[in-house]
C-alpha cells in the first residue's frame, strides 16, 4: 500500500488468489461479504513479518489440457501445499485417488524449486507438517 508501513518490503507469509478480494475489500474499508473462503492479507502488507495463513493451497491437473484427451479426463491431480519453508506435493491417479508421484522442495535453499528432496531425512519434520496439512485440505 503506498505511504504503508509495509510499503516496498518483501514477505515469505503464503497467500492464495482467494485473498485478493478480501484483502482489497479490507484495504479499501468497505464491509466484508459474508462467506468469503479467502483471508485478508492486510496485516501481512502492514508488517511483512506476520503471517495470516500457516499454508497456501494449489491444485493442478495433469495433463494441463486433459479435455484434449479422448476421455476429457485428467490422468492425474497434483495436490500441493506451499509452507514457509517447504512444497509438497502428491500427484493422485484421476480415477483411484491413490498417490503415484510425490515432490518436496526446500524454499529455505532452493526457491527456484531444482532439487526435489522427498524423503530426505534432514527434512522429516517439514515434509511431516506438510503432508498433514494437505491431507486435511485434499483428504
Amino acid at each position: 500500500v503506498p505511504g504503508g508501513k509495509g510499503a516496498g518490503k518483501r514477505t515469505k507469509a503464503p497467500g492464495e488468489l482467494v485473498d485478493l478480494f478480501p484483502t482489497l475489500v479490507e484495504l479499501c474499508a468497505l464491509p466484508m461479504p459474508a462467506g468469503l473462503e479467502g483471508s485478508s492479507l492486510a496485516p501481512v502488507i502492514a508488517d511483512p513479518s506476520k503471517t495470516v495463513d500457516a499454508a497456501a493451497f494449489t491444485q493442478h491437473p495433469r495433463p494441463a489440457y486433459y479435455d484434449r484427451e479422448a476421455d476429457k479426463q485428467p490422468k492425474s491431480m497434483g495436490y500441493s501445499v506451499r509452507t514457509a519453508s517447504v512444497r509438497y506435493t502428491e500427484w493422485r491417479d484421476w480415477k483411484t485417488k491413490a498417490v503415484t508421484d510425490r515432490e518436496l522442495y526446500d524454499h529455505r535453499g532452493d526457491d527456484p524449486e531444482l532439487r526435489n528432496v522427498i524423503d530426505d531425512p534432514a527434512l522429516a519434520v517439514f515434509q511431516k507438517e506438510a503432508e498433514a496439512l494437505l491431507r486435511k485440505q485434499f483428504p
